[in-house]
């Protein structure tokens, strides 16, 4: 009698209901929580279970998020003048507290200095360093030479781009602000205005602008190809 899952697949499956137990029973690791961290946590699960399409989507969504995130702190600075206050500010508690007095405000001590080096190193690392690693990490798999053309497809597109709205729903919902599809407050982020959710939307948009445009233009590539053979 033949099995009909392999060693490789119920691996997987132990993975996947282990993570939504954990999830389930632990609400504070993804419930009014920023997108990085749901970013993040689809990278640990990739690293458990090496499946190749979330390495994929990962590159796109790493993409996204690194472009938003810059757009949100460079609107904080230009608009308010706020250099990194936003990054100082949602750190760890441990590091936020030498930076971010009682007031919420970011302070300038000697040491805040050093604190406030380690949360850039720290921030470089985590948006576009991590997006860096998993694309070589996909350039390195010699035996199908992968291009940008098996990262930006339909599937990685459309499957990351739902993800972020789930995560405006979810939050959305769960704060008492109703449906929508962007979400906008206080509630995830300590933040001292609103308008950078705004400028991290249009960072956001303009990516996938971006990868809708490539897609279209392969498309169109295909056609014209295809339509040549005939």
């Amino acid at each position: 009698m033949k099995w009909c899952f392999s060693w490789r697949s119920l691996y997987i499956l132990f993975v996947s209901i282990a993570f939504c137990y954990i999830l389930m029973k632990n609400s504070n690791l993804y419930l009014n929580r920023g997108f990085t961290v749901w970013f993040h946590l689809i990278i640990l699960f990739y690293f458990l279970t090496e499946i190749e399409f979330l390495r994929r989507s990962l590159v796109v969504l790493g993409l996204s998020v690194t472009v938003g995130w810059y757009f949100a702190l460079w609107n904080d600075w230009y608009e308010h003048g706020r250099f990194g206050h936003i990054l100082y500010m949602n750190m760890p508690n441990t590091m936020m507290s030498l930076m971010v007095d009682e007031t919420g405000h970011v302070v300038n001590t000697p040491d805040s200095v050093p604190i406030k080096i380690a949360s850039h190193v720290l921030d470089v690392l985590a948006h576009p360093g991590i997006t860096y690693a998993l694309w070589r990490a996909h350039r390195r798999d010699l035996s199908s030479r992968r291009t940008v053309c098996d990262v930006i497809t339909v599937q990685t597109v459309v499957s990351t781009w739902v993800l972020s709205r789930c995560w405006s729903i979810l939050h959305l919902i769960h704060n008492g602000h109703g449906f929508g599809i962007f979400y906008a407050g206080y509630d995830v982020y300590n933040c001292h205005d609103l308008d950078s959710w705004f400028a991290a939307y249009i960072g956001e948009t303009i990516v996938y602008c971006g990868y809708v445009a490539i897609l279209i233009r392969r498309w169109k590539k295909d056609t014209t190809t295809k339509h040549r053979l005939e």
